[in-house]
């Protein structure tokens, strides 16, 4: 295996999840917090979903680098728990506030504010901070359980280099309880 294509496969990667989805349409001209989502919220879980071209990044990775399915499933997983501790989620708090903000504390990180928007349907909340604007999926809202879904799509890379930039889509669901 090519380290140098795999170390390079893996900063596209974690870039990708890095980047979130733009605002949406979806939202409304007077949105109000919805009550369900207000308060403090402890991070619980987080779970991936990676294709490369539609395929299945265990899959795709034993194909174009010649892994075995053991070695793709090794890979993502150590993948997956270096990118969860590089988030620091662990002991993570997410405050939505009734008046529209929120603040996300994390231990020995700066703080993160910024606004949120949740649309009628409650299906989708709209983040804003620093300038910037993402939006989530609400899979799940309960006075409990806050389940959210990011859903990324990037074409900007050639991972395996055939000379065609590859479409990598990461879903990431982020599980919060109160």
């Amino acid at each position: 295996m090519n380290v140098t294509k795999y170390f390079l496969f893996m900063i596209s990667i974690a870039g990708l999840l890095w980047i979130s989805s733009c605002g949406s349409d979806d939202e409304d001209e007077n949105p109000q917090p919805t009550s369900e989502i207000v308060g403090t919220w402890q991070y619980d879980a987080v779970s991936y979903d990676i294709q490369v071209n539609g395929i299945d990044f265990v899959q795709y990775v034993s194909n174009e680098l010649g892994l075995s399915s053991a070695e793709a499933i090794l890979l993502l997983a150590l993948f997956e728990g270096g990118f969860e501790e590089e988030l620091g989620l662990e002991n993570t708090t997410f405050t939505f506030n009734a008046d529209g903000t929120y603040r996300v504390v994390s231990p020995g990180e700066p703080d993160e504010t910024g606004t949120y928007v949740v649309n009628s349907s409650e299906t989708q909340v709209t983040f804003t901070s620093e300038g910037e604007t993402y939006s989530a999926d609400i899979e799940e809202l309960t006075a409990s359980r806050l389940r959210m879904r990011i859903v990324d799509e990037d074409q900007s890379e050639d991972l395996n280099e055939d000379g065609t930039n590859d479409t990598i889509r990461a879903e990431v669901l982020l599980t919060l309880r109160k």
